[in-house]
């Protein structure tokens, strides 16, 4: 698969990295791997990064809504009541609208926090803001 995925165990968080075309089952597919790796736990959050090569086109509202369903489907059966989260990350303005639909589209029924950000520095930040405020550490 031209797309790659990283479990780090250490922060426990998954990173994505889309390349090239990306097709409606793409993301569901890396999800699929992703549980089946050492080191993933459901404490694993999502980084998902949009890399300059990245291609959306292929997607269409239709094809965002299946998406959204499939994965949220699979993220209740795999993570279960554990808190989950995705952070987006693209800096390519044309992207990032077909991303912000996403993000709007997620906002009610998905078992995942989703937020977009332009750099995977600021994602991991966000990912630990959210765990401290979560456990309720200073």
């Amino acid at each position: 698969m031209k797309h790659e995925l990283e479990v780090d165990a250490e922060n426990q968080w998954i990173l994505v990295r889309f390349r090239g075309e990306i097709a409606e089952g793409d993301a569901l597919a890396l999800m699929q791997r992703a549980v089946q790796m050492p080191g993933w736990t459901p404490a694993c959050d999502r980084i998902v990064v949009y890399e300059d090569d990245s291609d959306l086109n292929q997607l269409d509202v239709a094809s965002f809504e299946r998406l959204s369903a499939g994965l949220a489907e699979f993220i209740r059966a795999h993570y279960g009541d554990t808190p989950s989260r995705s952070a987006q990350v693209c800096n390519d303005v044309m992207k990032r609208v077909l991303l912000e639909f996403w993000v709007n589209l997620t906002e009610d029924g998905y078992p995942a926090k989703l937020q977009l950000f332009d750099t995977v520095q600021e994602a991991k930040a966000w990912l630990l803001r959210e765990r401290k405020d979560r456990d309720g550490r200073d």
